[in-house]
């Protein structure tokens, strides 16, 4: 089970990168910072993965977050155009904001 402390970290990071994901849409942003988008997107979708596998009743999110990890990995990038990202950008900042619903609602639902 998540303790409050981390429940509370994981939910600020998800906040976090959705504001990244969004601030990449701005044209004047210099190539260095999607490069950062790039690896802190798979760094929390890696995590995110990771612990919905591990938790055993989140392997659908499990397979979203492991499927956004992909996506973004800095190790083999996907050479898509500008309004392809932004779409990807758009799409992965909704689902990232999603996910936070039902994990806080099964939380309260256990107290």
């Amino acid at each position: 089970m998540v303790n409050a402390y981390e429940a509370k970290a994981v939910g600020f990071v998800k906040v976090a990168l959705v504001a990244m994901l969004l601030f990449a849409l701005h044209d004047s942003n210099p190539y260095g910072y999607y490069q950062l988008l790039r690896w802190a997107c798979f760094g929390v979708f890696a995590y995110l993965a990771y612990d919905a596998l591990t938790r055993g009743n989140s392997t659908g999110w499990a397979w979203v977050f492991g499927m956004f990890a992909l996506l973004y990995n800095p190790f083999l990038p996907m050479a898509l155009g500008r309004d392809v990202w932004g779409v990807a950008n758009i799409l992965t900042a909704a689902v990232l904001a999603i996910s936070m619903w039902p994990m806080r609602t099964k939380k309260h639902l256990r107290q």
